[in-house]
């Protein structure tokens, strides 16, 4: 199996970072709090644009892990 990749996140990888976040905050029953990837895109591109802010992911595969 190839080793993990650690990397900047980028706008495509958006809906499987949505849906690891999710994993970490979310309980049962919170359906109705799921990100809104709409406003999530938002913030991305803030962060993207931000000095010093690195938002990384990890990959293996080609599918983020992490």
């Amino acid at each position: 199996m190839p080793p993990f990749i650690v990397r900047e996140a980028r706008e495509a990888d958006l809906s499987r970072v949505l849906e690891l976040y999710g994993q970490l905050t979310l309980g049962p029953g919170d359906d109705d709090r799921q990100p809104d990837p709409a406003g999530s895109r938002e913030t991305f591109a803030e962060m993207e644009w931000t000095p010093g802010f690195h938002l990384l992911v990890a990959e293996e595969g080609g599918v983020v892990q992490g």
